[in-house]
């Protein structure tokens, strides 16, 4: 019998380390971790969960690793895929969750946005500062 992380190899009659992406944890056949999961090293018990903003789908040979979900979609823990983001909403590269765009916020708020940070209001005849309307709202 061999111990966990291991399986047993007929031909030899010793006992081979699972690869990395593949886990064994009672001694038997290694097996390849699930969608959503991996295993970096090799000798491994059990696989790992991909954290949220990351993925991992299933392969016959095994997963060493997670993948990071692109801006406009997002996953959470444990996910074999990204999705996108519903209407009027974003994200960034390695987001757990999307949330209402920038541009949103701005509309809701009667502002005019221009630049990454400079977000100003309409007030009255003359544009002024805004409240920190991007800082509040839309920062991941």
């Amino acid at each position: 019998m061999c111990s966990s992380g291991q399986e047993p190899n007929y031909i030899t009659n010793l006992c081979s380390s699972c690869p990395s992406g593949k886990y064994s944890p009672f001694g038997a056949a290694c097996r390849a971790c699930s969608g959503g999961e991996y295993s970096e090293y090799s000798g491994a018990s059990s696989c790992s969960t991909c954290l949220g903003g990351k993925y991992s789908s299933y392969s016959n040979s095994g997963t060493t690793n997670c993948l990071t979900c692109s801006s406009g979609t997002y996953s959470t823990y444990g996910s074999s895929g990204c999705a996108p983001c519903g209407p009027f909403h974003t994200s960034s590269y390695g987001d757990d969750r999307c949330q209402v765009a920038m541009w949103v916020w701005a509309l809701i708020l009667g502002c005019a946005c221009f630049g990454l940070w400079k977000c100003c209001c309409q007030a009255e005849t003359q544009l002024e500062p805004a409240i920190p309307a991007y800082n509040t709202f839309a920062q991941p």
